[in-house]
């Protein structure tokens, strides 16, 4: 899970998606940035940077995807439940409380989202709080009437 503290409610969900997703040699984690401000990629590769010291989102490619690409990747990893020897084995009742909180997570994304928006996939990871192995994805939602989001999720063993 991340170092720091959740900034905000999407990425307290984040966390409790980590915690909820965790187990036999498979951890995920989750990282969210508001952006109050973002007029282009750039301010946003600006606040990523600030964030995450190390990271280099000046070197990732970007690439403008929609709003039901974004929630199919993210979806395909919230899926995942590992191979024999990593992976999730959950009860009934803990699969029906991840998928809750898998599905209010998705609805915080979808609040970022409007006709204006502008999304982008990104294969940014170096210098964020990730290593993947199962799955990765990360996003920036450009909202530059409003706020913007930069979002990531990642399981590895």
């Amino acid at each position: 899970m991340n170092a720091q503290e959740p900034k905000n409610e999407i990425d307290a969900l984040g966390w409790q998606l980590a915690r909820q997703m965790y187990g036999h040699n498979y951890a995920p984690s989750f990282g969210v940035i508001k952006i109050a401000s973002a007029q282009s990629l750039e301010d946003v590769q600006q606040e990523i940077k600030k964030q995450y010291e190390k990271s280099k989102p000046g070197d990732a490619s970007y690439e403008i995807t929609d709003s039901n690409a974004m929630l199919k990747q993210v979806q395909n990893c919230f899926d995942y439940r590992g191979d024999q020897g990593a992976g999730l084995e959950l009860t009934s009742e803990q699969e029906t409380s991840l998928k809750e909180t898998q599905q209010d997570f998705v609805s915080k994304i979808c609040d970022f989202v409007s006709d204006s928006s502008i999304i982008y996939s990104t294969s940014i990871e170096e210098g964020l709080p990730i290593y993947y192995t199962f799955w990765h994805f990360a996003f920036v939602i450009l909202n530059p009437e409003g706020e913007s989001l930069f979002l990531f999720g990642a399981a590895s063993d």
